[in-house]
């Protein structure tokens, strides 16, 4: 096998024989963020796999979007997450190809048997965004949920969900258990590049996510694929003397881990960071709060209350599965057109897609490959689908409750976040600390580019060949950043539930906005 050259379709169907012990039907399926690949814009999935894609469980995740909320504001954001966890499976291959031509590691799943392991690596990139709820991480927040619970979910599924172990099951008998035995003796020290600051799964959202942003994707499509051609299996000496089995990453790729760490930072302080986007995450969960506080009956109350501030031991995995963006939009629209109570009737239309936004959700969401493929070619949408569309563009349009009804500070720094919250306290008489409650909602995100985490470390070779980790490489040019994106917004329908007047909320409204314009104007003056 020759790592230098593209991979062919040929390639791996000899690569998937000998680690499977079967000739299957390889499915060939294009994907242009795939482009700077060896494979050079294809991914390669044999039959089984297939098959577990088209199950109802992993196919939900064409129904979820891979940066939630994000598609408010950004219209082509409309990848999913199926779509990312293909991109995710792929790039794992590809590595796991590079890895099997080492003729010792090659020998060593030979004669040890260890094909099983390599299948679970892949199920594990494949599967590794399973467990998402509707709209990925929005619902972390709106349900107050710990760090982690979509990986404990994905896993409980793998373990427990019939569907699911059936699939896997025909893949290779076990596979299962051998998912979890691949991960808790961290096979070839792989864990890292599951888990790890320059992962798999970052390295397919990177670039995923700079395309459909429109931000150097093509920069950071190259970076990637590079990185993951370039990297190999070695035995790190840890600082308690002890050693383990690491990826190591070769010495000319030092500028491209720059670059990778660099342009992940902005994408999280810009873009996934957003405070606009990130005001959609409080503006749904106000929305639940308040929903859940109704006396009023619905399926997503429902939903809401089986979830909020659970662990995920406690979830009930087939009505977790039961819910995507396009459900938990079809509830929202439920309780919009039955509520009797005005704010939450405001709140559930401001949590709907902007009106020019709908046409991204039908083609992001209601058509995908797997839907052509179960009908021959030919994209389908159900009933409940068409109705929740059209119903979609005959309501009012939310960007403009949103825009009349969150008002948001102008890229605020903490000082300015305190200054106008001063001034809101007073001119309201608020005595209260829970401010989130009456719709003075702030929150911070901190972004660092890289942690020298103990298990998390990334390695690299110099021109020696002696490995460093990366913050302690003599050539690293760039610097470790860190900063604090802050973001305030006055979420005035729940200013109005507070029992504050017309008049008072339009004198709150002009203190943010005097605030912002002022602001604007000390810009204008230095630019």
């Amino acid at each position: 096998m020759n790592t230098k050259s593209p991979i062919l379709y040929r390639d791996i169907e000899k690569f998937f024989y000998e680690i499977l012990g079967r000739h299957e039907f390889l499915n060939m399926q294009s994907d242009f963020t795939l482009m700077d690949t060896k494979s050079k814009g294809y991914l390669f999935l044999p039959d089984s796999f297939n098959k577990l894609i088209h199950t109802n469980v992993v196919k939900r995740m064409s129904r979820i979007l891979q940066t939630g909320t994000k598609i408010y504001k950004y219209p082509s954001m409309l990848h999913t997450r199926l779509e990312h966890s293909k991109g995710t499976y792929h790039r794992t291959l590809e590595l796991m190809y590079t890895l099997y031509s080492n003729p010792k590691i090659h020998n060593l799943i030979n004669e040890k048997g260890y094909q099983k392991y390599v299948i679970a690596e892949l199920i594990r990139a494949l599967l590794h965004d399973i467990g998402h709820g509707p709209f990925s991480h929005t619902l972390e927040t709106v349900c107050s949920l710990p760090k982690g619970f979509h990986e404990d979910i994905g896993f409980r599924l793998i373990q427990e969900y019939p569907e699911l172990k059936d699939a896997l099951n025909n893949i290779y008998p076990g596979l299962p258990e051998i998912y979890k035995e691949t991960i808790d003796r961290n096979f070839l020290g792989l864990n890292m590049i599951f888990e790890g600051q320059v992962d798999l799964d970052r390295g397919d959202f990177l670039p995923r996510d700079s395309f459909f942003a429109n931000r150097n994707y093509h920069e950071n499509s190259i970076i990637v694929s590079e990185l993951f051609g370039n990297v190999s299996i070695e035995k790190i000496v840890l600082e308690d003397g002890k050693t383990e089995l690491a990826p190591v990453f070769a010495a000319n790729q030092i500028t491209n881990l720059d670059s990778f760490f660099k342009n992940r930072f902005t994408n999280y302080r810009d873009l996934y960071h957003d405070p606009e986007c990130s005001s959609y995450d409080y503006i749904f969960k106000a929305f639940a709060n308040r929903l859940i506080k109704s006396s009023e009956d619905s399926r997503l109350k429902d939903f809401l209350i089986n979830n909020i501030g659970k662990k995920p031991e406690e979830v009930d995995l087939t009505e977790y599965v039961s819910f995507d963006d396009v459900e938990y939009l079809k509830g929202i629209i439920e309780v919009y057109t039955t509520t009797q109570d005005p704010i939450l009737k405001k709140l559930a239309l401001m949590s709907l897609p902007p009106r020019d936004r709908i046409e991204e959700f039908y083609y992001g969401l209601l058509i995908s490959e797997e839907q052509v493929y179960e009908n021959g070619n030919r994209a389908y949408t159900t009933e409940s689908d068409e109705e929740f569309i059209a119903y979609l563009t005959h309501l009012p349009d939310s960007k403009k409750e949103y825009q009349e009804s969150c008002i948001l500070l102008n890229k605020p720094s903490k000082k300015d976040i305190e200054e106008v919250t001063s001034k809101l306290r007073k001119i309201l008489d608020i005595s209260t600390d829970n401010l989130e409650s009456i719709g003075l909602i702030s929150w911070e995100d901190r972004d660092i580019s890289y942690k020298a985490i103990p298990g998390k470390e990334v390695y690299v070779k110099d021109k020696t060949g002696k490995i460093y980790e990366y913050s302690k490489h003599p050539e690293r040019k760039t610097p470790i950043f860190d900063e604090t994106t802050y973001g305030f917004c006055l979420l005035t329908p729940l200013l109005e539930a507070n029992g504050y007047s017309l008049e008072q909320i339009n004198l709150a409204k002009s203190v943010v906005q005097s605030y912002n314009k002022k602001k604007d104007k000390v810009v204008e003056e230095l630019e």
